[in-house]
Protein backbone atom coordinates (compact mmCIF):
# COMPACT_ATOMS: atom_id res chain seq x y z
CA UNK A 1 0.00 0.00 0.00
CA UNK A 2 1.99 3.71 -1.07
CA UNK A 3 0.93 6.88 0.66
CA UNK A 4 -0.39 9.13 -1.24
CA UNK A 5 1.15 11.62 1.15
CA UNK A 6 1.42 15.40 0.36
CA UNK A 7 -0.67 16.91 -2.46
CA UNK A 8 1.13 20.35 -2.23
CA UNK A 9 3.19 21.30 -4.88
CA UNK A 10 6.92 20.13 -5.53
CA UNK A 11 8.61 23.61 -4.11
CA UNK A 12 6.26 23.52 -1.11
CA UNK A 13 9.44 23.96 1.92
CA UNK A 14 6.71 23.63 4.39
CA UNK A 15 6.19 19.99 3.67
CA UNK A 16 10.11 19.61 3.68
CA UNK A 17 10.51 21.69 7.16
CA UNK A 18 8.34 19.12 8.50
CA UNK A 19 10.88 16.48 7.58
CA UNK A 20 13.69 18.90 8.42
CA UNK A 21 13.05 21.13 11.22
CA UNK A 22 16.21 22.66 10.82
CA UNK A 23 15.03 24.29 7.78
CA UNK A 24 13.04 27.56 7.81
CA UNK A 25 13.42 30.10 5.57
CA UNK A 26 14.50 29.96 1.52
CA UNK A 27 16.97 32.43 1.49
CA UNK A 28 18.48 30.94 -1.23
CA UNK A 29 18.19 28.04 -4.13
CA UNK A 30 18.74 25.65 -1.21
CA UNK A 31 16.94 27.55 1.47
CA UNK A 32 18.93 26.13 4.58
CA UNK A 33 19.93 27.49 8.05
CA UNK A 34 23.33 27.28 9.26
CA UNK A 35 22.03 24.21 11.48
CA UNK A 36 21.15 22.61 8.68
CA UNK A 37 23.80 22.99 6.46
CA UNK A 38 25.68 21.50 9.10
CA UNK A 39 23.50 18.86 9.51
CA UNK A 40 23.99 17.90 5.84
CA UNK A 41 27.76 18.26 6.22
CA UNK A 42 27.67 15.72 8.92
CA UNK A 43 25.35 13.36 6.87
CA UNK A 44 27.78 13.57 4.03
CA UNK A 45 31.15 12.71 5.73
CA UNK A 46 29.18 9.78 7.03
CA UNK A 47 27.99 8.71 3.78
CA UNK A 48 31.93 9.52 2.67
CA UNK A 49 32.75 6.89 5.35
CA UNK A 50 30.14 4.24 4.79
CA UNK A 51 31.28 4.28 0.86
CA UNK A 52 35.01 4.27 2.11
CA UNK A 53 34.15 1.30 4.36
CA UNK A 54 32.64 -0.59 2.16
CA UNK A 55 35.36 -0.57 -0.23
CA UNK A 56 37.97 -1.46 2.48
CA UNK A 57 35.24 -4.34 3.51
CA UNK A 58 34.94 -5.70 0.18
CA UNK A 59 39.00 -5.75 -0.52
CA UNK A 60 39.34 -7.61 3.25
CA UNK A 61 36.36 -10.02 2.51
CA UNK A 62 37.34 -11.21 -0.71
CA UNK A 63 40.70 -11.67 0.27
CA UNK A 64 39.44 -13.80 2.91
CA UNK A 65 37.51 -16.03 0.81
CA UNK A 66 40.39 -16.46 -1.68
CA UNK A 67 42.41 -17.66 1.58
CA UNK A 68 39.74 -19.99 3.22
CA UNK A 69 39.16 -21.85 -0.18
CA UNK A 70 42.92 -22.09 -1.51
CA UNK A 71 43.03 -25.64 -0.52
CA UNK A 72 40.62 -28.46 -0.39
CA UNK A 73 42.47 -30.30 2.40
CA UNK A 74 41.52 -26.74 4.05
CA UNK A 75 37.98 -26.56 3.65
CA UNK A 76 36.68 -27.90 7.12
CA UNK A 77 33.15 -27.17 8.05
CA UNK A 78 34.37 -24.58 10.42
CA UNK A 79 35.84 -22.57 7.48
CA UNK A 80 32.88 -22.97 5.01
CA UNK A 81 30.83 -21.32 7.43
CA UNK A 82 33.66 -18.74 7.53
CA UNK A 83 33.08 -18.55 3.71
CA UNK A 84 29.34 -18.01 4.07
CA UNK A 85 30.15 -15.37 6.45
CA UNK A 86 32.42 -13.30 4.35
CA UNK A 87 30.07 -13.98 1.84
CA UNK A 88 27.22 -12.05 3.65
CA UNK A 89 29.87 -9.51 4.21
CA UNK A 90 30.42 -9.02 0.41
CA UNK A 91 26.84 -8.83 -0.07
CA UNK A 92 26.74 -6.23 2.46
CA UNK A 93 29.62 -4.32 0.89
CA UNK A 94 28.19 -4.15 -2.32
CA UNK A 95 24.55 -4.00 -1.37
CA UNK A 96 23.65 -2.59 1.46
CA UNK A 97 26.06 0.26 1.55
CA UNK A 98 25.22 1.78 -1.48
CA UNK A 99 22.01 1.23 -0.71
CA UNK A 100 21.82 3.26 2.44
CA UNK A 101 23.39 5.68 0.42
CA UNK A 102 20.41 6.48 -2.47
CA UNK A 103 17.99 5.95 0.29
CA UNK A 104 19.98 8.76 2.21
CA UNK A 105 19.96 10.89 0.23
CA UNK A 106 16.47 10.34 -1.98
CA UNK A 107 18.14 10.36 -5.27
CA UNK A 108 15.47 7.44 -6.77
CA UNK A 109 11.64 7.48 -7.28
CA UNK A 110 10.37 4.76 -4.80
CA UNK A 111 7.44 2.84 -5.64
CA UNK A 112 5.54 0.19 -4.33
CA UNK A 113 7.56 -2.75 -6.17
CA UNK A 114 11.05 -1.07 -5.83
CA UNK A 115 10.70 -0.53 -2.36
CA UNK A 116 10.08 -4.29 -1.57
CA UNK A 117 13.46 -5.01 -3.62
CA UNK A 118 15.32 -2.40 -1.69
CA UNK A 119 14.00 -4.42 1.65
CA UNK A 120 14.73 -7.84 0.49
CA UNK A 121 18.11 -6.70 -0.87
CA UNK A 122 18.67 -5.16 2.38
CA UNK A 123 17.94 -7.11 5.10
CA UNK A 124 18.77 -10.40 3.62
CA UNK A 125 22.50 -10.17 3.78
CA UNK A 126 21.87 -9.07 7.53
CA UNK A 127 19.81 -11.95 8.60
CA UNK A 128 22.26 -14.07 6.47
CA UNK A 129 25.51 -13.47 8.74
CA UNK A 130 23.54 -13.12 11.93
CA UNK A 131 22.53 -17.01 11.29
CA UNK A 132 25.52 -17.86 10.00
CA UNK A 133 27.46 -16.89 13.30
CA UNK A 134 24.60 -18.57 15.50
CA UNK A 135 25.37 -21.85 13.01
CA UNK A 136 28.86 -21.59 13.98
CA UNK A 137 28.34 -21.25 17.45
CA UNK A 138 25.80 -24.30 17.00
CA UNK A 139 29.02 -26.38 15.28
CA UNK A 140 30.99 -25.49 17.79
CA UNK A 141 28.99 -26.78 20.30
CA UNK A 142 28.32 -29.87 18.98
CA UNK A 143 32.04 -31.03 18.26
CA UNK A 144 33.04 -30.05 21.74
CA UNK A 145 30.02 -31.50 23.80
CA UNK A 146 28.91 -34.58 21.21
CA UNK A 147 32.17 -35.46 19.08
CA UNK A 148 30.56 -39.07 18.97
CA UNK A 149 27.85 -36.99 16.60
CA UNK A 150 29.86 -34.46 14.98
CA UNK A 151 31.22 -36.95 11.70
CA UNK A 152 27.25 -37.37 11.19
CA UNK A 153 26.29 -33.13 11.97
CA UNK A 154 29.43 -32.14 9.88
CA UNK A 155 28.82 -34.72 6.79
CA UNK A 156 28.98 -32.91 2.97
CA UNK A 157 24.86 -33.69 2.70
CA UNK A 158 24.18 -32.05 5.79
CA UNK A 159 26.72 -29.25 5.33
CA UNK A 160 24.95 -28.18 2.56
CA UNK A 161 21.54 -28.80 3.96
CA UNK A 162 23.02 -26.24 6.87
CA UNK A 163 23.75 -24.06 4.70
CA UNK A 164 20.49 -24.14 2.40
CA UNK A 165 18.63 -23.12 5.31
CA UNK A 166 20.76 -20.24 6.75
CA UNK A 167 19.14 -18.58 3.32
CA UNK A 168 15.70 -19.95 3.72
CA UNK A 169 15.82 -18.92 7.28
CA UNK A 170 16.82 -15.17 5.99
CA UNK A 171 13.86 -15.03 3.90
CA UNK A 172 11.02 -15.86 6.10
CA UNK A 173 12.49 -13.17 8.88
CA UNK A 174 12.02 -10.78 6.17
CA UNK A 175 8.21 -11.96 5.59
CA UNK A 176 7.39 -9.24 8.40
CA UNK A 177 9.23 -6.58 6.95
CA UNK A 178 8.18 -6.90 3.54
CA UNK A 179 4.35 -7.05 4.81
CA UNK A 180 4.98 -3.47 6.40
CA UNK A 181 7.04 -2.07 3.91
CA UNK A 182 5.45 1.54 2.47
CA UNK A 183 6.64 4.49 0.60
CA UNK A 184 6.10 8.12 2.06
CA UNK A 185 5.58 10.55 -0.86
CA UNK A 186 7.78 14.27 -0.60
CA UNK A 187 7.59 17.03 -1.72
CA UNK A 188 10.70 16.51 -4.70
CA UNK A 189 11.35 12.97 -4.10
CA UNK A 190 9.50 10.00 -2.23
CA UNK A 191 11.42 8.12 0.90
CA UNK A 192 10.88 4.13 1.16
CA UNK A 193 10.63 2.78 4.76
CA UNK A 194 9.41 0.00 7.10
CA UNK A 195 5.87 1.34 8.96
CA UNK A 196 7.76 3.09 11.91
CA UNK A 197 5.05 0.48 14.33
CA UNK A 198 6.53 -0.33 17.97
CA UNK A 199 5.97 -4.01 16.74
CA UNK A 200 8.39 -3.63 13.73
CA UNK A 201 11.16 -2.07 15.69
CA UNK A 202 10.37 -5.02 18.27
CA UNK A 203 10.59 -7.82 15.47
CA UNK A 204 13.60 -6.26 14.25
CA UNK A 205 15.43 -6.20 17.46
CA UNK A 206 14.02 -9.93 17.89
CA UNK A 207 15.00 -11.71 15.16
CA UNK A 208 18.22 -10.19 13.88
CA UNK A 209 19.32 -9.64 18.19
CA UNK A 210 17.91 -10.65 20.64
CA UNK A 211 17.03 -14.32 19.36
CA UNK A 212 20.43 -14.83 17.96
CA UNK A 213 22.16 -13.45 21.36
CA UNK A 214 20.34 -16.04 23.58
CA UNK A 215 21.24 -19.29 21.01
CA UNK A 216 25.13 -17.79 21.42
CA UNK A 217 24.81 -17.33 24.90
CA UNK A 218 23.00 -20.56 25.34
CA UNK A 219 25.96 -22.48 22.74
CA UNK A 220 29.15 -21.15 23.89
CA UNK A 221 27.95 -21.15 27.92
CA UNK A 222 27.58 -25.05 27.55
CA UNK A 223 30.99 -25.15 25.80
CA UNK A 224 32.41 -23.21 28.65
CA UNK A 225 30.89 -25.96 31.13
CA UNK A 226 32.02 -28.57 29.26
CA UNK A 227 35.40 -27.27 28.56
CA UNK A 228 35.99 -26.87 32.78
CA UNK A 229 34.18 -29.81 33.71
CA UNK A 230 36.67 -32.21 31.53
CA UNK A 231 39.56 -30.38 32.53
CA UNK A 232 38.74 -31.30 36.39
CA UNK A 233 38.09 -34.69 35.58
CA UNK A 234 41.76 -34.83 33.41
CA UNK A 235 43.02 -35.04 36.85
CA UNK A 236 42.23 -38.49 37.65
CA UNK A 237 42.18 -40.17 34.46
CA UNK A 238 45.12 -43.48 33.88
CA UNK A 239 48.68 -42.32 32.69
CA UNK A 240 49.27 -41.53 29.22
CA UNK A 241 51.89 -41.76 26.82
CA UNK A 242 53.81 -38.82 26.10
CA UNK A 243 52.62 -39.34 22.37
CA UNK A 244 49.06 -39.52 23.54
CA UNK A 245 49.76 -36.76 25.96
CA UNK A 246 50.92 -34.43 22.55
CA UNK A 247 48.34 -35.49 20.60
CA UNK A 248 45.59 -34.46 22.83
CA UNK A 249 47.25 -31.18 24.05
CA UNK A 250 47.35 -30.29 20.36
CA UNK A 251 43.68 -31.09 19.86
CA UNK A 252 42.94 -28.94 22.75
CA UNK A 253 44.83 -26.31 20.96
CA UNK A 254 43.43 -26.02 18.06
CA UNK A 255 39.54 -26.22 20.11
CA UNK A 256 40.45 -23.31 22.20
CA UNK A 257 41.90 -21.23 18.93
CA UNK A 258 39.21 -22.30 17.00
CA UNK A 259 36.58 -21.28 20.08
CA UNK A 260 37.80 -18.23 21.06
CA UNK A 261 38.09 -17.24 17.48
CA UNK A 262 33.90 -17.64 16.98
CA UNK A 263 33.47 -15.77 20.54
CA UNK A 264 35.00 -12.49 19.10
CA UNK A 265 33.73 -12.90 15.99
CA UNK A 266 30.24 -13.59 17.87
CA UNK A 267 31.32 -9.86 20.42
CA UNK A 268 32.26 -8.06 17.26
CA UNK A 269 28.86 -9.54 15.91
CA UNK A 270 27.01 -8.40 18.77
CA UNK A 271 28.71 -4.87 19.49
CA UNK A 272 28.20 -3.79 16.37
CA UNK A 273 25.26 -4.46 15.73
CA UNK A 274 23.05 -4.13 18.87
CA UNK A 275 23.56 -0.38 19.53
CA UNK A 276 21.77 0.57 16.01
CA UNK A 277 17.99 -1.11 17.41
CA UNK A 278 18.66 0.23 21.04
CA UNK A 279 19.32 3.13 20.19
CA UNK A 280 16.31 3.82 17.39
CA UNK A 281 13.98 2.04 19.54
CA UNK A 282 14.77 4.24 22.63
CA UNK A 283 14.60 7.82 20.75
CA UNK A 284 11.57 6.51 18.88
CA UNK A 285 9.26 5.52 21.44
CA UNK A 286 10.89 6.51 24.70
CA UNK A 287 12.00 9.41 23.09
CA UNK A 288 15.62 9.34 24.51
CA UNK A 289 17.08 12.19 22.87
CA UNK A 290 20.78 10.98 22.24
CA UNK A 291 23.62 13.67 20.60
CA UNK A 292 23.73 13.45 16.79
CA UNK A 293 27.59 12.46 16.92
CA UNK A 294 26.79 9.35 18.96
CA UNK A 295 24.15 8.23 16.29
CA UNK A 296 26.72 8.90 13.68
CA UNK A 297 29.39 6.57 15.85
CA UNK A 298 26.63 4.13 16.13
CA UNK A 299 26.01 3.80 12.66
CA UNK A 300 29.81 4.05 11.82
CA UNK A 301 30.38 0.92 14.62
CA UNK A 302 27.60 -0.88 12.33
CA UNK A 303 29.07 -0.15 9.00
CA UNK A 304 32.68 -1.86 10.12
CA UNK A 305 31.13 -5.15 10.34
CA UNK A 306 32.20 -6.67 7.28
CA UNK A 307 35.93 -5.30 7.79
CA UNK A 308 36.36 -6.78 11.57
CA UNK A 309 36.05 -10.36 10.61
CA UNK A 310 39.05 -10.64 8.24
CA UNK A 311 40.60 -8.43 10.52
CA UNK A 312 40.43 -11.69 13.62
CA UNK A 313 41.24 -13.86 11.52
CA UNK A 314 44.25 -12.03 10.01
CA UNK A 315 45.75 -11.38 14.29
CA UNK A 316 44.33 -14.83 15.46
CA UNK A 317 45.25 -17.28 12.67
CA UNK A 318 48.98 -17.64 11.52
CA UNK A 319 48.01 -19.37 8.77
CA UNK A 320 45.70 -17.38 7.54
CA UNK A 321 47.91 -14.52 7.84
CA UNK A 322 50.54 -16.03 5.68
CA UNK A 323 48.22 -16.79 3.12
CA UNK A 324 46.82 -13.47 3.44
CA UNK A 325 50.05 -11.91 2.51
CA UNK A 326 50.70 -14.41 -0.29
CA UNK A 327 47.67 -12.85 -2.28
CA UNK A 328 49.49 -9.26 -1.91
CA UNK A 329 53.13 -9.98 -2.61
CA UNK A 330 55.00 -12.38 -4.79
CA UNK A 331 57.72 -14.70 -3.44
CA UNK A 332 60.19 -16.70 -4.69
CA UNK A 333 59.55 -20.30 -4.38
CA UNK A 334 62.60 -20.93 -1.82
CA UNK A 335 60.91 -17.92 0.38
CA UNK A 336 57.30 -19.45 0.78
CA UNK A 337 58.70 -22.89 1.34
CA UNK A 338 60.39 -20.92 4.47
CA UNK A 339 57.32 -19.18 5.52
CA UNK A 340 54.61 -22.07 5.06
CA UNK A 341 57.54 -24.17 7.09
CA UNK A 342 57.22 -21.48 9.67
CA UNK A 343 53.86 -21.79 10.37
CA UNK A 344 53.08 -26.02 9.79
CA UNK A 345 52.97 -26.27 13.86
CA UNK A 346 50.81 -23.47 14.61
CA UNK A 347 46.87 -24.60 14.90
CA UNK A 348 44.28 -22.34 12.88
CA UNK A 349 41.00 -21.60 11.35
CA UNK A 350 42.79 -23.21 8.10
CA UNK A 351 43.70 -26.58 9.60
Amino acid sequence: MEDTGSTTSPMDWTSIGNRFPEINTVNDSLGLSPTARNRYKQDTQLMVLIATTSVIGLVFNIAALAVLLQKRNRQTITNLYLVMLAVGDILLCTIVLPLRLVHVYNVFWWTRASCAIYVVLKYTPMYVIMNTVVLIAIERCVAVVSPAKFSAFASPRNVKIQLGLVWLLALVELIFPFAVIKTTRQPVKNYCTIYHLKSSFVYMFTSMVAVPLVCLIVAYGTIIVTVIRRRRDSHVTVEKTPASKETGARSRRTNTRLIVTCIIITILAVVSWMPVYVLMYLRKYYHVTTNRHIHHYVIIIFYFHPVFNPLVYFFVDARFRAGFMRLFRRKKVGEENISMASVTKIDGILE
